[in-house]
């Protein structure tokens, strides 16, 4: 039990950071395949513990970063761009993307393009928080919830990163930090429907289609870091983008390798 509460910790600070991936942090415990079998046939009562150790890790890391991301956005959204960006190449790198042949170069470029456009188009504003008790918000955090979660499982792609493209990522630690119950509870019944019921169809077609998906999805988070592009180009700001991309691209290779 106790180590089960420990990987959760881990499995829950790992997704509230931006560029790291929920399916990366199974690999990594090394219950990957494990997780999806169980979750296939919703053998879900090993998993107490985890989602016990998930919500510990979850409440602590967003308590830190939904301050930084309020309090210090100068500071905090040129650090989570280059997170953003650092996972892109680390989504190509796990899903063995650049070296698959049976996509020709050409193609691979297009898909990557039409993902950064179509990330770029979604990424017109920065991170806010949307007026509480809107409806058509809560609506939109159920499908976020069902999005995010549905795609957490392939290794490669972030959590945070889909919810960021989705432009909800900073209305969430908000939500979480003042503790905002319906929201949440909106956000999280959409976590749970993803998971129980849509990994499985999205696993088969990630498989089916896995170079397509991987440029498709990095161009994506590539073109919605233009909701977290500073309003001033400094220096600071450079060193920051630069360090976030480091530390995803760097220590999460590593990690992934290592599991």
């Amino acid at each position: 039990m106790l180590k089960k509460l420990l990987q959760g910790i881990f499995l829950g600070v790992f997704i509230v950071l931006p560029g790291m991936s929920g399916g990366t942090a199974f690999l990594i415990l090394g219950i990957y395949k494990k997780v999806l079998r169980d979750f296939a046939s919703l053998n879900l009562k090993p998993y107490a513990g985890l989602g016990m150790g998930a919500v510990i890790g979850v409440a602590s890391s967003v308590m830190l970063m939904g301050y930084f991301f309020e309090k210090q956005p100068t500071y905090t959204l040129p650090l989570i761009l280059g997170a953003l960006w650092g996972s892109a190449p680390l989504l190509l790198k796990e899903n063995n993307a650049l070296r698959e042949k049976s996509l020709p170069l050409t193609s691979k470029f297009l898909f990557l393009l039409a993902g950064a456009a179509l990330g770029w188009t979604l990424g017109i504003e920065p991170p806010s928080v949307h007026p509480a008790g809107d409806t058509s918000s809560y609506v939109f955090l159920l499908l976020a919830g069902v999005i995010a979660s549905s795609t957490m499982l392939i290794p490669g792609i972030s959590g945070s990163a889909v919810l960021i493209v989705l432009g909800v990522y900073g209305d969430l630690l908000l939500y979480l930090r003042q503790m905002e119950a319906f929201p949440l509870l909106f956000f999280g019944a959409g976590c749970i429907g993803g998971l129980l019921g849509l990994p499985g169809l999205v696993l088969k077609l990630f498989h089916r289609s896995r170079s397509f998906f991987s440029f498709f999805v990095a161009g994506l988070i590539l073109g919605s870091g233009r909701a977290l592009f500073p309003e001033e180009l400094t220096l600071t700001a450079v060193i920051l983008t630069a360090a976030g991309f480091l530390v995803v691209a760097k220590w999460g290779g590593k990690s992934s390798s290592r599991s």
